[in-house]
C-alpha cells in the first residue's frame, strides 16, 4: 500500500513539474480588431477621415466623430481624404 501512495505523490508532482502552474501561460494583452487590422492599447488611427480612434486598454476601439461647420464658398468640394469640404476655388460667399 505504502508503495502504491508514492506512485501517486510522485505522479502527482511529476503533473505540477509538467504542466507547471497558471503563471506559466502566456498573458495575451487586448488588442483592437478594425477593418483586419489589430492595433495595441494606447495606439491611434483613423477609421476614415472624420473619424479619429485609439484603441483602449480593454480592447474596445474609441472614436470621435469630427462635425464639419459651415463652409463659406460658393463651390464646396468634398475631397475623399480630407474630413469637411474644402474651398479650392477662393471663393467666398460675401
Amino acid at each position: 500500500m505504502a508503495d502504491r501512495m508514492m506512485v501517486a505523490v510522485w505522479v502527482a508532482l511529476s503533473a505540477v513539474a509538467i504542466y507547471g502552474g497558471p503563471t506559466s501561460l502566456p498573458i495575451h494583452t487586448a488588442r483592437c480588431l478594425v477593418n483586419g487590422t489589430y492595433y495595441s492599447p494606447g495606439e491611434s488611427f483613423q477609421r476614415d477621415p472624420c473619424s479619429p480612434c485609439f484603441c483602449g486598454d480593454n480592447g474596445q476601439t474609441n472614436c470621435a466623430i469630427v462635425d464639419c461647420f459651415f463652409t463659406p464658398c460658393v463651390n464646396p468640394v468634398n475631397d475623399p481624404t480630407k474630413c469637411c469640404p474644402i474651398c479650392p476655388d477662393g471663393i467666398y460667399i460675401a
